[in-house]
């Protein structure tokens, strides 16, 4: 269990990001934070349970423990945080305070579970991508949930308003700006041009056989 489901947790998580509005709802991003948290526990688990070493670059795990230190470092040694009853920074007392800070300390605590999570999901991708099978997997499973969130915008904008309600608000329904589940087309257009040359990877494969 403590090899397998933190990979399936990483298939679920490609899936869900793009079709949870690009992961840009609060409850979405808490639910990507929650799965990459899990991945990265469950995995680091596995490592010490069979007492295995990462197959790891040397420079992506100073790279990710840099940042991860830099951003909690930040986090931690706030120098205000953020009153949503006055709409001000007010000011804290830092840990050392001659040293750099963040200016929200709560907000940037957030935001560094999440980045944290990120990085830890890099370095197991890292690791993931050592076996072939699963580096397949993961491969499929971008361009195939890339394909079907393009499918889907297409149909919306053949189908229009009619298609939009099935997922928007009506507020929030824009024929001009929506795209799939993105709010923003060119969001959408950023994400669907990570996904064409995987989709051409595996067409050019299928070509060959």
């Amino acid at each position: 269990m403590l090899v397998e489901v933190p990979r399936w947790l990483l298939v679920t998580s490609l899936i869900f990001a793009p079709w949870a509005y690009g992961s840009t709802r609060p409850w979405a991003i808490q639910g990507l934070s929650i799965l990459m948290g899990y991945i990265c526990l469950l995995w680091l688990a596995e490592c010490l349970i069979r007492r295995r070493q990462p197959a790891l670059s040397l420079i992506a795990v100073i790279t990710s423990l840099g940042l991860i230190f830099q951003g909690w470092w930040m986090a931690l040694n706030a120098h205000s945080y953020f009153d949503a009853d006055l709409q001000a920074l007010l000011p804290k007392a830092p840990l050392v305070s001659g040293a750099p800070g963040s200016a929200d300390g709560p907000a940037s605590a957030s935001a560094m579970f999440f980045f944290t999570g990120l990085l830890g999901m890099f370095l197991f991708c890292c690791d993931l991508s050592q076996h072939p099978v699963w580096r397949k997997r993961i491969w499929m499973t971008v361009a195939l949930t890339g394909l079907s969130l393009a499918a889907f915008g297409i149909l919306q904008k053949i189908g229009g308003e009619a298609v939009l309600s099935l997922i928007w608000e009506p507020e929030k329904r824009d024929l001009t700006n929506n795209f799939a589940t993105f709010r923003y087309r060119g969001n959408a257009g950023a994400y669907l041009n990570l996904i064409f040359p995987m989709m051409a990877g595996l067409a050019f494969l299928s070509f060959q056989r």
